[in-house]
């Protein structure tokens, strides 16, 4: 213990700073699609009845997209903000029933998603600079809440919850999708369901 304080203390208080900060990122970009939509809207209805197209872009005053609404190759609609370089870094995008907003570094590679899946179910999505996923918060089909920290090769080596029955759960261990040969699987208890 460093100053009286404990290692899982410090852990918890950088964790609700985390949460804190993906909630501020969320509604920044909730805010930044809704005012989008909004000035595109205003713009068509106070030039004609209708505006019918396949693409949209916002170019700025050098000529470089700075903005686009289009379809992707399976025609699905998506969104996209585009820096000064060329490089989207926010979009917003449709596949089936699923729904995801992504954050982009100046690289182009995705660092943060946030989704909704088919099943109505939100999750949020930390990746590494490989584009790999390291931190997962999603909740289950009863509203039970969960998080994961994942290693590189998306074992899972952390997490903690509510399981459906509000009672708490905590993995401080990895776990594989599949136990190794000769090696025991992973319990019920030990999943914390």
């Amino acid at each position: 213990m460093i100053g009286g304080s404990r290692p899982q203390d410090d852990l918890q208080s950088r964790l609700a700073r985390l949460e804190q900060s993906l909630l501020r990122w969320r509604r920044s970009a909730s805010c930044i699609a809704a005012l989008a939509l909004g000035l595109t809207l205003l713009a068509w209805s106070s030039v004609a009845d209708g505006l019918d197209a396949r693409r949209f872009r916002l170019l700025d005053d050098a000529g470089r997209v700075r903005a686009a609404l289009d379809f992707d190759a399976r025609d699905e609609p998506r969104f996209a903000l585009v820096d000064a370089a060329g490089k989207p870094r926010l979009q917003l995008r449709l596949q089936g029933a699923e729904a995801f907003v992504d954050l982009l570094d100046e690289r182009g590679r995705h660092r943060l998603g946030l989704a909704i899946d088919t099943a109505g179910l939100p999750q949020v999505l930390l990746l590494d600079e490989e584009q790999r996923p390291r931190y997962q918060l999603a909740m289950n089909e009863k509203g039970a809440p969960g998080m994961m920290f994942l290693a590189g090769d998306s074992t899972i080596c952390a997490g903690q919850g509510i399981d459906t029955n509000g009672e708490p759960w905590r993995i401080d261990r990895p776990l594989r999708a599949e136990p190794k040969q000769g090696e025991a699987g992973a319990s019920e208890k030990d999943r914390g369901r």
